[in-house]
């Protein structure tokens, strides 16, 4: 099949963007390296020359594979899909490998709105409640200025000044009704968008409206969450279903070496989400298209405190010098191995070792935590069974659970 030049475009335009998100993540971070950032720029303008475009590819994917390893297993999920886009760009024909790169969007799309709904907190609003009362980080500010359009709109009493509150107390949530109405339905239009794009993008009669759909949604989400480098990734793979770029035939995926490789974005994330609702590690993490399902694992706190016999001093867990690294390994993965890493910062045992995750009732307007707490003994490093609240956390409540351990 002959491929409109706009399907070369596309290549381009996902090479340079690949290269110029890694460029400035590198001058972004502490440790910046030139050669990383170099060899991306180098890569980028060979992927622009036609004669040389395939080498171009394979440069851009060695240095995102980099980028991979390096982060892992905190690696942010669209390097993935962006590793894996170039490698389909380098081993299928032109007409195959934008069948196989359609097919690997729409089955992200589909499983960030499955992530979304199966994890729960879109359901009452609860993710974007917890973001606006925080008030914190890009989105946080502007679901607070959107919630404030729509109390003054219609009048309504104001919602409370952004607080982060107390993750070992049920605390009011401070959200007016107006908020919480405009948040829930907010909520309810990302994940029916995230679950009828796939559909509309992959019918050809409906395909327009999926694009036209597709690209108003990610530029909001651009716009809110400040996501640019994922934003423009999406951007470019929706125009693949604009008409010109589009074959007129529906999706297929024929050749058993197309299969093989669409199969990691086929078995993977059913097995992501089963495992993350598991083992609950935050599906932010790992490639199962989670991320914004939950709040981001940074928002959880890891608490550290010697345990005394009674109990007494679980009011007010003090804070300890923990190492930044093994604090982030646990919110993002929470093991007993992680709380045995913890446990070896205080100089007295048994330690106990709590992970609070942040929750909300909207509706009831409180916010609460959640805790999953390990009691790390004396010796060996044995760690007893966690145990999890199953209602709001009180100190009450935590007291006694820690008396019957």
């Amino acid at each position: 099949m002959q491929l409109p030049g706009s399907f070369q475009c596309f290549k381009a335009g996902f090479a340079a963007n690949v290269a110029w998100w890694h460029v400035l993540d590198h001058f972004a971070r502490d440790d910046f390296d030139p050669r990383w950032a170099f060899g991306m720029g180098v890569a980028a303008a060979w992927a622009a020359l036609p004669a040389w475009f395939e080498g171009g590819l394979a440069l851009l994917l060695v240095v995102r594979v980099h980028s991979i390893a390096v982060t892992f297993p905190h690696t942010v999920n669209h390097w993935f899909f962006e590793a894996w886009v170039l490698a389909a760009l380098l081993v299928c024909s032109p007409a195959r490998s934008l069948q196989l790169v359609r097919a690997a969007f729409v089955g992200v799309v589909f499983w960030a709105g499955v992530q979304k709904l199966a994890h729960g907190r879109y359901v009452a609003g609860e993710f974007y409640a917890l973001s606006a009362a925080d008030g914190a980080g890009f989105l946080g500010g502007n679901l607070r200025a959107l919630v404030g359009l729509a109390e003054r709109a219609v009048g309504a009493a104001t919602s409370a000044p952004p607080s982060s509150g107390d993750p070992l107390r049920t605390v009011p949530l401070g959200l007016s009704g107006v908020a919480m109405l405009v948040l829930t339905t907010l909520s309810w239009a990302t994940v029916l968008g995230e679950l009828a794009l796939p559909g509309l993008l992959a019918v050809r009669r409906t395909r327009t409206v999926g694009v036209v759909l597709a690209l108003v949604m990610f530029a909001a989400i651009g716009l809110a969450t400040r996501e640019l480098s994922f934003v423009f990734t999406s951007i470019l793979c929706t125009l693949l279903f604009a008409p010109g770029v589009s074959p007129p035939a529906p999706l297929s995926i024929e050749p058993r070496r197309d299969r093989l490789l669409l199969a990691p974005l086929l078995v993977w994330p059913p097995l992501h989400l089963v495992s993350s609702l598991a083992l609950g590690f935050s599906p932010w993490r790992l490639a199962g298209w989670g991320m914004y399902a939950t709040p981001h694992e940074s928002a959880r706190t890891v608490l550290v405190a010697p345990l005394p016999g009674d109990c007494a001093a679980i009011a007010n867990l003090p804070s300890e010098a923990l190492d930044p690294n093994a604090v982030r390994r646990m919110q993002a993965f929470p093991s007993t191995a992680g709380a045995v890493a913890l446990a070896a910062a205080t100089p007295t045992t048994p330690t106990l070792v709590w992970l609070v995750e942040p929750r909300a009732n909207g509706w009831e307007g409180t916010r609460y935590g959640v805790v999953r707490a390990w009691r790390v003994q004396e010796g060996a490093g044995t760690v007893e069974p966690s145990f999890v609240t199953d209602a709001r956390t009180t100190v009450e409540r935590l007291r006694t659970a820690c008396l019957r351990r």
